[in-house]
């Protein structure tokens, strides 16, 4: 066999045997990303297993639950002890000061407590704007708030403070209200999910 055959058949070989090294390197690439890829789908499973599901503690333990209101948000959130579990745009007081007499059209501001929940689907009220008696203007509940004394920051007590329904949806994220809560009907259906007698119901600027 002369120098030139033997030469051609090495060259063959090592073209072969390197493009046998790329393909394996290649399948082992792709089984190495494959092998990353499904551990990653597992680490992920895991974390999804161990996730705690607050909105279902927060339903079952409404002892922890605490009511935040912001009035100069529009917002009232729902806590699971310090976990924020859900928010809803509100209505407050037409006047957006701490309530300091009565008829002031102001929410008070201060720390209280739901002390009665009672239906009020049957509920009317006259908004003096010339339309009379308006069925259904507290909504399907009213979520009664004590607001003594201890509990207002004014040191002045209230009565007939609560969270309710409405029958404007679009008061909803204005100063709007004699001084009460407004919500969405749907939503307050929603937060009675999470609340009893003695839920704790902070409001603030």
């Amino acid at each position: 066999m002369n120098k030139t055959i033997v030469i051609i058949l090495l060259i063959l070989f090592s073209s072969c045997y390197n493009a046998e090294s790329i393909r394996m390197n290649e399948v082992i690439s792709e089984s190495t990303e494959n092998a990353e890829d499904s551990l990653a789908v597992k680490n992920e499973d895991v974390r999804d297993s161990l996730k705690i599901d607050y909105v279902l503690l927060s339903e079952n333990e409404k002892e922890k639950n605490k009511i935040i209101i912001s009035k100069k948000n529009f917002m009232l959130a729902l806590y699971y002890d310090s976990v924020k579990i859900k928010e809803y745009s509100v209505a407050v007081g037409k006047n957006p000061e701490d309530k300091v007499r009565v008829g002031d059209n102001a929410t008070p501001l201060g720390s209280f407590y739901i002390i009665r929940i009672e239906g009020s689907s049957f509920w009317t009220h006259d908004f003096k704007d010339g339309k009379g008696e308006i069925k259904g203007a507290y909504g399907p509940y009213f979520l009664r708030l004590k607001t003594g004394t201890d509990a207002t920051l004014s040191g002045k007590e209230w009565k007939g403070i609560g969270i309710h329904g409405t029958h404007d949806n679009s008061s909803i994220g204005t100063n709007a209200s004699e001084g009460c809560i407004r919500m969405k009907n749907e939503e307050l259906v929603d937060l009675m999910r999470f609340v009893e007698t003695g839920t704790k119901v902070e409001i603030i600027e």
